[in-house]
């Protein structure tokens, strides 16, 4: 790549997305820069690095390569908590009214969500689980949903667990009384430039060694009658948790005949037709609530959500997680517009060619619909679109057919419109993946406004 194609800063584009960048000025010490590379990649919190590698040097013959070692350069192990503000928590905790705890980003530690069921169960305590990662089982008694609204005014207790944005203020905030607590590696969050939210017990640890301790503190600290309230507590949780994602269940199922296709009954479908083994990535946004109300993921690193703030992820992450897992079914859900940000020809072209297919499943609205509704809650009808009806820039249509873009990739592809023809359409993709087939399923559905616009403003 020469002259006008020539950055001056190529490493420009993603420094602020990376947590280190290098430009290789010398082969002579390519081994060591690796080394970092990789040493840095892997330190909590993890993340990506990227090295610049400019073509003179790619030129330049080598006598010799040596290869990077990393048996002195490996990560350093995580911090712990401190002993005084991890009983400091746990005591706030056991004389908590109402605790909620709020996993954001801790299922990311495979470990971790044993312990938090256990620290729920001992408590008795709700479980708010962001949809980043399979961070606590959907399915368990104590699980109140992925969004933390309806409970956070009454919670006289927070437990923040890898909380990036705990919550919105605009749409909810916790009460001025109420304490909080927040475990994490970087609970400050020095890399965001503002982070606001008041905390009142700030705990620097890895929480899936944190978690485990505070289980262990608790059980010493709880006293008989303690024991008693909580689990009359769990009986109660678990009979509002039963009457909550059964009324999810009962909405979705009363959809199964309208058309354009409810996204609850694609959601609901989905839920049916997967295994609890199955990879599920999600980049669907402004339909991701329905999707965690009625897909169940119980298993440890069975779901994944962009974690960014941009789109395109889903479909080179189910990729990526199916040359991770070649013997686990992987599918991703994403939006029409998420679809075309992914780049679909060269990644369904990529699944093919390297024997890692995946089912991709479109969430096709035929609109973006997260900065409409966005900008209608900002200008509501007096801004030019609200007034005149056209979006501009927001509408996808006609749609195109990306059932045959697929299909020029040599994957599956279909297009579904008739919502009692999801369940086999389901089941007929789920065969092309386990005859080695990438599929795509272009569901088309309606545009209801998201349950993510639609909260009151406190």
């Amino acid at each position: 790549i020469h002259w006008l194609q020539e950055q001056r800063d190529q490493a420009g584009v993603v420094r602020g997305y990376v947590k280190w960048d290098y430009e290789l000025r010398t082969n002579e010490n390519i081994d060591q820069v690796v080394q970092r590379a990789f040493q840095v990649a892997s330190t909590e919190p993890c993340g990506p690095v990227y090295l610049t590698l400019p073509t003179e040097l790619l030129l330049e013959k080598m006598n010799e390569v040596r290869i990077p070692t990393v048996a002195r350069h490996g990560a350093p192990s995580t911090a712990q908590a401190d002993a005084a503000v991890l009983s400091e928590a746990a005591t706030l905790l056991i004389e908590a009214k109402k605790p909620i705890i709020v996993a954001g980003d801790s299922g990311r530690k495979l470990q971790a969500v044993a312990s938090l069921v256990e620290l729920a169960e001992t408590l008795g305590a709700r479980v708010v689980t962001y949809p980043t990662r399979m961070n606590f089982p959907t399915t368990h008694p104590l699980c109140g949903g992925s969004d933390l609204n309806p409970y956070l005014k009454d919670a006289d207790v927070l437990l923040l667990i890898d909380c990036d944005v705990p919550y919105v203020p605009a749409q909810g905030k916790p009460s001025p009384e109420a304490k909080v607590i927040h475990i994490g590696i970087d609970p400050a969050k020095r890399d965001i430039p503002m982070w606001v939210f008041p905390v009142d017990v700030l705990i620097e640890a890895d929480s899936s060694k944190a978690i485990p301790a505070l289980n262990k503190m608790i059980r010493q600290k709880i006293a008989p009658e303690k024991q008693t309230q909580f689990q009359t507590r769990f009986k109660k949780l678990q009979s509002e948790h039963r009457e909550l994602f059964d009324g999810w269940r009962r909405s979705a199922v009363n959809k199964a005949e309208q058309k354009p296709i409810s996204p609850e009954w694609l959601c609901h479908c989905i839920n049916e037709a997967i295994d609890e083994d199955t990879i599920l990535l999600n980049e669907t946004v402004t339909n991701l609530p329905f999707a965690t109300r009625l897909i169940h993921r119980a298993r440890p690193g069975t779901f994944f959500s962009n974690g960014g703030t941009s789109l395109g992820w889903g479909l080179g992450g189910a990729l990526g997680a199916k040359l991770a897992a070649p013997d686990k079914m992987v599918v991703t859900m994403v939006g029409d517009g998420s679809f075309v940000f992914g780049c679909p020809i060269p990644t369904l072209w990529a699944a093919d060619v390297y024997k890692a297919p995946f089912l991709t499943i479109i969430f096709n609205n035929a609109i973006y619909q997260a900065p409409k509704e966005a900008l209608r809650r900002a200008y509501g009808k007096e801004g030019v679109s609200g007034k005149t009806g056209p979006w501009v820039g927001m509408d996808i249509a006609p749609s195109p057919d990306y059932a045959l873009i697929a299909q020029a990739c040599r994957a599956y592809g279909q297009t579904v419109e008739e919502p009692s023809a999801l369940p086999s359409a389901l089941k007929d993709a789920l065969e092309q993946l386990r005859s080695g087939r990438p599929a795509v399923l272009d569901v088309r559905i309606e545009s209801p406004q998201s349950p993510l616009f639609t909260a009151k403003e406190s």
